[in-house]
């Protein structure tokens, strides 16, 4: 099981969002917390151009970008709309 760091750039999209939609991105969150193998559901990915950043999708509409710090931790990067987050990863 991953323990979380969190960006503040995180924590401002994350309040910017619907209640339903935070509920989504915790449900997210919770998968991505327990660990691989990842459910295809969640459509977890690398993203292009980035290294070490990857990303998973809660719905069809919104992005998390994360990256694993190192076995133990995941960092919650971003998250939002699909255009906006995937920009500035």
């Amino acid at each position: 099981m991953y323990q979380l760091d969190i960006t503040k750039r995180f924590k401002r999209a994350y309040d910017k969002l619907d209640s339903n939609l935070q509920d989504e991105v915790d449900e997210a969150i919770k998968t991505l917390m327990n660990g691989r193998p990842y459910p295809k559901s969640l459509r977890v990915k690398k993203m292009r151009g980035h290294k070490s950043i990857f990303e998973a999708s809660p719905t069809m509409g919104v992005r998390i970008t994360f990256q694993y710090n190192n076995p133990d931790y995941i960092i919650l990067r971003n998250v939002g709309s699909h255009d906006i987050t995937l920009a500035k990863p």
